[in-house]
């Protein structure tokens, strides 16, 4: 081995010796594993983090029904929502474009789910809001919208 060879090496060594340990150790468990973070948005003033959540990611859904910007004609019996993966829905909401609250009779599961599907009385035509809220050690929120013809 040359003298630079051997500098070279020990110089390597140094350098690594005095790196914190924690920037070389994975974590156990990645809060983001299953989700494309590339996708991931700052939550809007609605959807905002409640207190003692580490974080709350804006995720778009794996799918829902009707789909964001579909045009339906007629009211669509259920509302369907697909996550990446299971996790415990928190809520569920529907409005109006213009704000209104539109009551949902279901009672979400308690358990952790990929899908949930909620009954939808009838809707009038116009434009609807769907925003969701769902946890397992980190929190997702997201909405869409869809319009009824």
């Amino acid at each position: 081995m040359t003298r630079y060879a051997s500098s070279a090496i020990a110089a390597l060594a140094l350098t690594l010796s005095l790196l914190p340990t924690n920037l070389l150790a994975q974590p156990t468990q990645d809060p983001h594993a299953g989700h494309d973070m590339s996708k991931m948005q700052m939550p809007s003033s609605s959807m905002a983090a409640r207190p003692g959540m580490a974080h709350v990611m804006v995720m778009p859904l794996d799918a829902s029904t009707p789909s964001d910007g579909e045009k339906v004609k007629g009211s669509p019996p259920n509302l369907s929502l697909t996550l990446s993966h299971a996790m415990v829905f928190r809520s569920v909401q529907l409005r109006t474009a213009a704000g209104q609250r539109i009551p949902l009779n279901a009672t979400l599961p308690t358990t952790m789910v990929k899908t949930v599907v909620i009954p939808v009385r009838t809707l009038m035509p116009g434009q609807y809001i769907v925003e969701w809220r769902a946890e397992s050690g980190h929190e997702m929120v997201g909405s869409y919208s869809f319009t009824v013809e």
